[in-house]
């Protein structure tokens, strides 16, 4: 199993989100990170200026501040719409380009995954012809069977989707609920590559089974 092919596509998964949140800003807006704060008087600013402070419209003074307990999540702000607009064909193009690369290197993570369960399920069988039981190692590759499917079904239709989301009139809205798929996708590889390691563990350290006593 290549850790490092797998930590890659995981990098890319996490890259692409910002790529288009930074296509979707205003120049002025690329460096400051896309979360807001809540002013004294309930007005919710986001960041701005050449410091990326929180200007709130009751003070003139700037706040720095980036761990004030008022602060929102960036998944949480509901961006006007007049702050919304649709991407440049050739931004569009990007993107949907970057999200193609990461979409075939996923496709071969999954491939990969299933090459090894198979072999897997192989080695098992031969280990148990010998009398030996492989119950824990069996259950295990059950779940990574089924995190094999649920990977499958999430990537079905995500090409569709990152043009739909691309070429909206608000692709940041857009992509803050695509955003949520790339994130199980993430999550769910994560997952499966640990329980493709506990199944290659428990092939080679199978649990004892206590013998009843005579």
């Amino acid at each position: 199993m290549n850790g490092t092919f797998v930590s890659f596509v995981l990098l890319l998964i996490a890259a692409l989100p910002n790529a288009l949140s930074a296509q979707t800003s205003t120049p002025s807006a690329l460096a400051c990170p896309a979360d807001a704060f809540v002013c004294a008087d309930g007005t919710v600013v986001e960041r701005s200026g050449a410091d990326c402070s929180f200007r709130c419209p009751v003070s003139s003074e700037p706040i720095l501040s980036t761990t004030s307990p008022t602060q929102v999540p960036p998944s949480n702000l509901n961006r006007p719409l007049s702050l919304e607009k649709p991407l440049s064909p050739e931004r569009q193009q990007r993107v949907i380009n970057l999200a193609a690369n990461m979409s075939n290197r996923l496709d071969a993570v999954v491939a990969r995954f299933s090459l090894i369960a198979e072999r897997l399920d192989l080695r098992l069988t031969k280990i148990e012809s010998t009398g030996v039981a492989m119950t824990a190692a069996r259950n295990q590759l059950q779940t990574v069977e089924t995190r094999l499917a649920e990977l499958t079904t999430l990537l079905a239709d995500i090409d569709i989707r990152v043009v739909q989301a691309t070429t909206s009139a608000t692709p940041y809205r857009d992509w803050l609920l695509l955003s949520e798929r790339y994130n199980e996708l993430a999550r769910k590889t994560r997952q499966l590559q640990q329980d493709l390691r506990t199944v290659i563990l428990l092939a080679q350290n199978p649990p004892v089974v206590a013998q009843p006593a005579q």
